[in-house]
C-alpha cells in the first residue's frame, strides 16, 4: 500500500452493530466473501469484539449519534479511513452501499488498499427501479445481488395475480427475503 492507503490485513475483524438488521448482516457477509475470493484476504465478522482492535468498524449513525450532514438521508453514508475504516449508515441500506463502495474501490485498485480519507454519499433519489435483466421477472440472489451493488432499492415485477406472473408461478415471499 502506499501512504495515503489503508490495507485490510489477513485476520482482520469486521465489528457490525449488535443490533444489526439483516440488511448489514448480508452486505457484511458479503464483503468478507468479496474480500476472501476476489483479494484472498479472510477477515472475521463480530458483533461482540473491541473496536480498537477491528480493521473495519460499523455503526448507525443515530446510535453514535453523528451528524451525517448533507447525506443524513435514506442510503446515506460516511466512510472515515485513517487507521481502520469507520462507516456511519443512515440506514441499513446506507451501511450497505459503503460496504459496496469499498469493494468497488479495491476491484479498481486491484488489492485490499483503500485510499484515507473521508467519504460521504446518498441516493440522489428513491425508489430506483429495474427489471430484471437476467430473464423477466427472473431474479437469481447473484442478479439480486449485481442489483444492490448497482445502488437500485426496488425491481418490478408484472403481476397477474397472487404469486402468479404472465409467465407463471412466482414466489413473492421468497422474492422478497
Amino acid at each position: 500500500p502506499c501512504d495515503d492507503e489503508f490495507a485490510i490485513m489477513n485476520g482482520s475483524t469486521v465489528l457490525i452493530p449488535e443490533n444489526a438488521g439483516i440488511v448489514v448482516e448480508t452486505a457484511a457477509k458479503d464483503f468478507r466473501e468479496y474480500l476472501d475470493i476476489s483479494m484472498r484476504v479472510p477477515v472475521m465478522i463480530r458483533k461482540d469484539a473491541v473496536p480498537e482492535a477491528c480493521a473495519v468498524r460499523v455503526y448507525y449513525a443515530k446510535d453514535k449519534k453523528i451528524d451525517l450532514e448533507d447525506v443524513n438521508a435514506y442510503m446515506g453514508y460516511r466512510i472515515e479511513i485513517g487507521d481502520g475504516i469507520d462507516i456511519y449508515g443512515y440506514d441499513e441500506r446506507g451501511i450497505a452501499q459503503a460496504f459496496y463502495r469499498l469493494e468497488e474501490w479495491m476491484s479498481l485498485r486491484k488489492a485490499p488498499y483503500i485510499p484515507k480519507g473521508i467519504f460521504k454519499n446518498k441516493a440522489m433519489f428513491s425508489p430506483r427501479m429495474v427489471h430484471s435483466g437476467y430473464r423477466l421477472d427472473e431474479y437469481p440472489d447473484e442478479h439480486l445481488a449485481s442489483i444492490a451493488h448497482a445502488g437500485m432499492d426496488a425491481i418490478l415485477v408484472f403481476v397477474k395475480d397472487v404469486d402468479m406472473t404472465p409467465y407463471g408461478f412466482l414466489d413473492f415471499n421468497e422474492l422478497i427475503r
